[in-house]
């Protein structure tokens, strides 16, 4: 699970843009495409809000997706799922949550 919070802490560049969250995750997402497919692995983006939009440093926000998905992939077994689900807690006043899941981790 990754808070959006932890991706905005400590980056002090006060001109960051608002940056759509599924824009993002769709990008990482189609970097890995090819590479699940050889493998015969779902990758699936399921969203629980309208889109989240986080002032951030993107650099580091898209490093840590893609590294996330970068594992997943990489240690998933053939045939297996990875899935993206994203959500906003605005109600709750809490952080908007982003949760991966793959294969492994979750045994199905």
């Amino acid at each position: 699970m990754l808070k959006v919070q932890n991706a905005t802490e400590n980056t002090y560049d006060f001109d960051m843009p608002f940056y759509g969250v599924k824009r993002e995750i769709d990008l990482v997402l189609k970097a890995f495409k090819l590479q699940a497919d050889m493998r015969q692995i779902k990758l699936r983006l399921k969203i629980k809000t309208g889109n989240v939009n986080v002032c951030t440093n993107w650099r580091v926000y898209r490093s840590i997706l893609f590294h996330l998905v970068q594992n997943a992939v990489k240690f998933n077994k053939t045939g297996g799922k990875i899935t993206i689900i994203l959500f906003d807690e605005t109600e709750d006043d809490e952080d908007d949550e982003l949760q991966l899941s793959d294969s492994v981790s979750s045994n199905s």
